[in-house]
């Protein structure tokens, strides 16, 4: 497609085509399977959280200064020999923000608005290459952090800090005017910027419509499930949240116009096609409010849909297809198209459960026992999925979800051993179904743990909070 034509006008036609082709494209067999198996692709991205000092209590710059996040690792470039890409740095002409560290791999290291520092790995063929990898990247980054008296917390929001003492440290405009958005709806989207993190696993489509709107509906059954097996943030500016996935909260009620579950109007069983996916995320993008206008210098309108700027134009000006692309990365549902699907459901986690997400998710989706399995269980559920969402933000002490959890992860001991080898290694597989006998089987998340220590410590969240946590986990207690 030629420049001009990407910034013609869009019209409805268009809009469904592009997500037809793009947001929804099957993926030929021969692009996913490796030499052992045809289940497709897995990547991670994952969200730690920066703390600085010996008591866990600083908040280390991004950059910008001599002594920052950035100015720590940037020496990993001479071994890793990655490429930085960059933008101008608002108002400060000749000056350059560091947007992304790309590995020649195809892994990179990204930087949340909030400071949080993101490893996302390319698409593997196999899920133990992958672990092995962002693990070496983690180790790396970590050491490199450690030496400065920065620590990697796997949390799922920061614990010590307001949102306003985090701040917006990756001021760039886009995040500007995110910012600015939603500070006109409430406070969680704020939060949402700059306090949390998580571990989301990105997954192939499949090769033929009914996989791909088997693991869509699917994905969003398990997605309250998910987020109440994997709970990790109870603690809030210090206290107890009094509920254990404060993360969750925040996602369901930062907009409900481009967060949340999607479902057709069509019975379930009657939509296993492609046209179902699209007309259904067509419907959630055009009711999605726009958070900002970059033909407009991003201008922040007010109450203004993507149907509504389709349809009529704002001051003069109709969205263009680099605007389509903009307003979709713009959306975050539980289950998110992206030529692939990233499941977000899940608080990041310790690093020593970080892969556990990628295991449960595989494993559900990839085997088709698991999937159909899945599917009976949580099928008669999805009037009610929005209630177990909101329900999820006190984990497992609701006995339906513990009942539900406990059944799934079932199912994915069932068929772990049905995927190829490229997906399986003793070392992950133990880690699972240790995370499952520590928390899952016995109702409980990593969430009750962090506010049992905290207990135990007398509400301090100092170096001895972590290190007991850190020795609990390491020695199995």
């Amino acid at each position: 497609m030629s420049k001009n034509s990407k910034l013609s006008p869009l019209t409805r036609d268009a809009v469904r085509q592009f997500l037809s082709q793009n947001t929804f494209r099957l993926t030929p067999r021969s692009e996913t399977e490796s030499s052992s198996s045809n289940v497709g692709l897995v990547g991670v991205e994952i969200e730690m959280l920066p703390l600085r000092g010996k008591d866990y209590s600083g908040i280390p710059q991004l950059q910008g200064q001599q002594e920052s996040i950035l100015s720590w690792i940037l020496p990993l470039g001479d071994e890793l020999k990655w490429k930085q890409k960059t933008e101008p740095k608002e108002n400060s002409p000749g000056q350059v923000v560091v947007t992304l560290l790309e590995l020649p791999e195809g892994d990179n290291v990204s930087f949340e608005p909030g400071g949080q520092v993101e490893i996302s790995s390319k698409p593997y063929a196999s899920q133990v290459e992958m672990v092995s990898r962002v693990r070496q990247l983690r180790t790396q980054i970590t050491t490199a952090l450690g030496f400065h008296g920065v620590n990697l917390v796997g949390i799922g929001y920061n614990p010590i800090a307001t949102t306003d003492q985090v701040g917006l440290q990756m001021a760039k405009k886009r995040y500007r005017a995110m910012d600015a958005y939603f500070e006109t709806i409430g406070p969680y989207g704020r939060q949402m910027m700059r306090q949390t993190c998580t571990v989301q696993v990105c997954l192939d489509f499949g090769s033929d419509q009914e996989t791909m709107a088997k693991r869509f509906w699917v994905g969003q059954m398990i997605a309250p499930i998910a987020a109440a097996i994997f709970a990790n943030s109870p603690i809030v500016n210090r206290k107890p949240a009094g509920i254990v996935g404060h993360r969750s909260k925040i996602w369901r009620n930062i907009d409900s116009s481009r967060t949340g579950l999607l479902f057709p109007k069509s019975k379930l069983m009657d939509s296993l096609t492609a046209q179902a996916c699209v007309e259904t995320y067509e419907r959630f993008l055009l009711e999605s409010k726009v958070i900002f206008i970059q033909a407009l210098d991003y201008e922040v309108p007010k109450n203004l849909t993507f149907g509504t700027w389709l349809a009529e134009g704002y001051k003069g000006i109709f969205p263009n297809e680099a605007d389509l692309e903009l307003a979709l990365s713009l959306l975050f549902s539980e289950v998110r198209p992206r030529g692939f699907f990233e499941f977000r459901s899940v608080d990041n986690q310790h690093p020593v459960w970080q892969f556990v997400p990628t295991v449960f998710w595989s494993t559900l989706m990839y085997s088709e026992g698991a999937l159909n399995q899945a599917w009976e269980l949580l099928a008669p559920l999805q009037s009610r999925l929005p209630e177990l969402l909101k329900r999820s933000e006190q984990g497992l002490k609701d006995p339906e979800l513990s009942s539900l959890s406990q059944r799934l992860v079932a199912i994915v001991e069932q068929h772990l051993e049905t995927l190829p080898t490229a997906f399986r290694d003793k070392t992950i597989e133990h880690d699972f179904r240790r995370f499952c006998d520590r928390y899952t089987l016995k109702g409980r998340t990593p969430g009750d743990e962090l506010i049992e220590l905290l207990g135990q410590s007398q509400g301090d969240l100092g170096s001895g909070f972590w290190s007991r946590l850190n020795e609990k986990l390491a020695r199995g207690m």
